[in-house]
């Protein structure tokens, strides 16, 4: 058996901030602001956290947003619930103009993860609520030019977009229990166009669901392990390497940052109920050295 390799990370990894998240998602790191980005879905907020000082802001959007990007002229790109909107953050608040609506098959669905190529094209995912089981999620790109027909469905929760360093392939995950796996597609860079769709990772072996994932220089798959506590890494080929053991139950999302992308961010969610009481933590933010490099984010292409 290949041998895994357990790291434990403790409550003083968790950023002192004024507040709880409900559903922490879609961190990445942003240069120009020298400082991380996330979202709160259900609050519909988008939350920055400056790396050199610690300071925060946030801003509120008019609806639910599952994912987030940079924009090249500096607004945020951001995916919600009734479409793909454009953000402009300013100490007096969010101006919001809308890019492209969506019409979904089904009532109260919204886009959820996303992540933009090399290119800079926007990949991101739609999904209804967890707790309903048809397969109606799917995978869209968004230009300049606008929203793609659909190119990929029958997703309960997709989750987990990322590239590898080489550009050669996307991974994309469903998180929801009755799927637990990620899938690799061969991909063209320069035409943005999916080829062959395999498994890569079987979570059914693991006890956590394939959340957010994050990929490093040397192409491993870091994946949120939602409802086990962890961050799991996976070898190009696949192959569990390393846990990180987390102080939260349900991490959402991990992204390398810093200026030499070699720290890391983690999201995570709160629970309600008795089965969750001990999760205290839920919803926290945390800071990590991941002891690797990640591969900067590339700007929407505007």
């Amino acid at each position: 058996m290949d041998k895994v390799t357990e790291i434990t990370i403790g409550p003083e990894a968790i950023i002192p901030l004024p507040f709880s998240n409900v559903c922490a998602e879609s961190p990445f790191w942003s240069p120009a602001d020298g400082a991380y980005f996330w979202v709160d879905i259900p609050v519909g907020r988008i939350h920055r956290w400056s790396l050199a000082d610690g300071t925060h802001a946030s801003w509120q959007l008019p609806e639910q947003v599952g994912c987030i990007a940079r924009q090249r002229n500096g607004n945020m790109l951001s995916a919600c619930e009734s479409g793909i909107y454009s953000a402009s953050l300013q100490s007096e608040g969010a101006t919001v103009v809308k890019r492209a609506g969506i019409e979904h098959p089904a009532p109260q669905m919204r886009f959820n993860d996303g992540r933009c190529d090399r290119r800079g094209r926007l990949w991101v995912t739609t999904f209804m609520d967890c707790s309903d089981r048809r397969p109606v999620g799917g995978l869209f790109r968004y230009t300049p030019a606008g929203l793609s027909k659909r190119l990929l469905d029958g997703f309960l929760t997709p989750n987990g977009t990322a590239f590898s360093p080489d550009n050669r392939t996307m991974y994309i995950a469903d998180s929801h229990a009755s799927v637990r796996k990620v899938w690799a597609i061969d991909f063209d860079l320069e035409d943005g166009v999916l080829g062959e769709r395999r498994v890569f990772i079987d979570m059914a072996a693991y006890a956590g669901r394939p959340d957010g994932a994050a990929i490093d220089t040397d192409g491993y798959y870091w994946s949120a392990g939602m409802d086990d506590g962890c961050i799991m890494r996976f070898t190009p080929q696949g192959k569990l390497d390393r846990i990180l053991r987390l102080p939260v139950r349900c991490p959402t999302m991990c992204a390398f940052g810093g200026p030499d992308m070699k720290s890391m961010l983690i999201t995570s969610l709160k629970r309600d109920g008795p089965a969750w009481a001990h999760d205290t933590l839920g919803g926290s933010i945390l800071h990590i050295d991941p002891q690797a490099q990640g591969i900067a984010e590339v700007p929407f292409a505007d």
